[in-house]
């Protein structure tokens, strides 16, 4: 059964009292209305979904709050097979030129989430009309801005839902606004992404909690995946992030499926977006630059000393050289473990108020033997310390591979302060070459009902 709920309407009173003050009343009310428009999303209705459960109604879908995971703050549709619909009628023919829309039901992570959908559009609630460059086959991103290629007159606007990420699709917020290059202003917000050869998400919270610790960044967001899951397209879509994290990870080299890292190496080669990497990521920046998924990749222990496939990574030794151990196998291997001495031999924002010396955590048997080409040293070991590369930066980007890592327990007020800058850095790099969390008012051309197709009439009628 279908679940009508009114949602109060949104009043701009800056703009209606603009509009009373002025001299022609009934021109100025027209002025106010379009300013109000233009100002934030447009105010529905009504708002309606194909099913809810009990504390998670429709109306939680389009409350002003968009991140919000509690009873009553975002839409989840009833444990029931779809298709499922989330739909709002605005009262009257509106523009559509925008959609901001938050989807699932967790704060970090894809669940519960519309996985295959399209928005449609409606004049009179009965006929149907896909919005063409809305649909999305495999949907992996908790936040997503769709522009329109022009601005579409209806008075109803559906997410037509096929397929979840589990269970029952959940939204936490809609926004729809009536410009296709509406400026939409979105809070900083960052990837934390996991290098593990496995499709596990479970060490990128401590990026996050690291972060929170920081001084104007207690709110800061973000969504962890898979390295796999990282590409391009997820990156260079709106809202973007203000930078990317990269977890350690526990195989060797050898063992892994290299193919996974494809869409990283392609965000790695643009160097557009802010990223930080630690012991097995920065590994891995090190082997996407130097060697690429395209070749074999290899380690010590089965390497070919004459024909070496992936010669930039290495190990810090053995214990025992005579001993021979398989690949994957650590027990034979020196680690360098714990609070470390480090060196900076290169000023960088990255590490601003730290002294030349200092300490931060380390945990790995792995490491970089040299600098891949476009790459600068920036912190190298310290007295006492095993391994040279201990972070270096991608020459003209703000992209930053380290050995240690700042995320782990050990050395709190070093690693606040590392962060912390990387945070500003990154924020400054993001705003400086066009990754603002928001769009500007040139990005589309203006046009009028462009890129739908009508829906048949039986798909309507399966989505009641």
């Amino acid at each position: 059964m279908n679940q009508l709920l009114t949602v109060r309407f949104k009043t701009y009173w800056p703009v209606v009292l603009l509009a009373v003050l002025t001299c022609d009343f009934g021109k100025s009310i027209a002025v106010a209305a379009v300013t109000a428009k233009s100002k934030g999303p447009l105010p529905f209705h009504h708002v309606e979904a194909s099913s809810s459960t009990s504390d998670f109604p429709a109306a939680g879908a389009a409350d002003g709050d968009r991140f919000s995971t509690q009873s009553g703050k975002l839409w989840k549709a009833a444990p029931s097979v779809g298709p499922w619909y989330w739909q709002a009628d605005f009262g009257e023919l509106v523009e559509i030129g925008a959609i901001l829309q938050v989807l699932g039901d967790n704060d970090t992570l894809l669940t519960s989430a519309p996985l295959a959908y399209v928005w449609q559009m409606s004049e009179d609630g009965k006929l149907w009309r896909d919005l063409e460059p809305t649909r999305m086959a495999a949907e992996r991103r908790m936040y997503r801005i769709h522009r329109l290629p022009g601005a579409v007159l209806a008075r109803y606007l559906r997410l037509a839902i096929s397929s979840t990420s589990g269970p029952p699709p959940a939204v936490r917020e809609i926004e729809v606004y009536s410009r296709p290059n509406q400026m939409i202003e979105f809070p900083d917000w960052v990837m934390s992404v996991s290098s593990e050869d496995a499709p596990i998400t479970d060490t990128c919270h401590r990026y996050l909690d690291l972060a929170r610790k920081c001084d104007g960044w207690s709110a800061l967001t973000a969504q962890y995946l898979w390295h796999g899951d990282f590409d391009p397209q997820f990156v260079s879509a709106e809202p973007r992030p203000m930078c990317v994290f990269f977890s350690g990870s526990h195989p060797d080299w050898c063992e892994v499926n290299r193919a996974t890292w494809e869409g990283t190496q392609r965000v790695l080669d643009d160097g557009s977006v802010a990223m930080w990497a630690a012991c097995g990521g920065a590994q891995a920046f090190g082997i996407l630059s130097d060697t690429g998924v395209e070749k074999p990749w290899d380690c010590p222990k089965c390497r070919d000393p004459n024909h070496p496939k992936s010669p930039i990574y290495g190990h810090i030794g053995l214990i025992d050289a005579t001993k021979k151990t398989k690949c994957g196998i650590y027990t034979n291997n020196i680690y360098e473990i714990g609070p470390t001495p480090l060196r900076l031999v290169r000023e960088d924002p990255a590490f601003k108020g730290l002294p030349d010396e200092f300490l931060l955590p380390e945990y790995h048997c792995g490491q970089l033997e040299y600098l891949p080409a476009g790459w600068d040293l920036i912190v190298t070991k310290g007295k006492g310390g095993k391994t040279w590369m201990q972070c270096m930066k991608k020459r003209g980007t703000c992209i930053y591979a380290a050995q240690f890592h700042i995320e782990l327990r050990g050395t709190p007020e070093v690693s606040r302060q590392v962060m912390s800058n990387f945070l500003a850095t990154a924020k400054a790099w993001s705003q400086e070459h066009g990754g603002k969390r928001y769009a500007g008012e040139t990005a589309h051309a203006p046009a009028t009902n462009t890129a739908v197709k009508p829906v048949a009439a039986d798909v309507e009628a399966a989505s009641e």
